[in-house]
């Protein structure tokens, strides 16, 4: 079925998006809650409505329809972070345009590390990967579409 790839989808797009092993943990911990009080309500909503079962395929198309609205409002969220973002690295003097190097391959990640030192840029970069920074303090970090 199509929603079975959705969970590790939203856990990791989660991760992905926060620095901190406490935010991501507490994250993670946030949403397997509300999937557990999801589990515990979505058999509820079928009632004794055979063969149709109106209230649970409303209910359904409902949910489906908000969980589409909060993936459009989450991906216009997190392009206005990268915009702030960058302007951050503007205002600092730094490569407006970084890009994610853990998700290239080794070769990629090279070229990508040759291209920054050619700009001048190469000589720190992830200076600030184990800092106690949050993700909107430091300003390296990207989120992922």
């Amino acid at each position: 079925m199509l929603y079975t790839p959705l969970q590790p989808l939203v856990y990791s797009w989660a991760n992905m998006n926060s620095a901190g092993i406490t935010k991501q943990r507490t994250l993670g911990a946030i949403l397997f809650i509300f999937q557990c009080a999801g589990n515990v309500a979505g058999p509820q909503v079928y009632l004794e409505e055979a063969p149709i079962y109106r209230t649970g395929l409303y209910t359904d198309m409902s949910c489906w329809a908000l969980l589409f609205t909060l993936i459009c409002s989450m991906a216009v969220y997190l392009r206005y972070l990268n915009r702030r973002q960058r302007k951050k690295r503007e205002r600092m003097g730094r490569m407006v345009d970084i890009q994610d190097m853990s998700i290239m391959t080794l070769e990629e990640a090279a070229a990508y590390k040759r291209e920054l030192a050619a700009a001048g840029e190469g000589h720190d970069i992830n200076a600030h990967a184990f800092d106690d920074l949050s993700d909107l303090q430091n300003p390296e970090f990207h989120c992922i579409l």
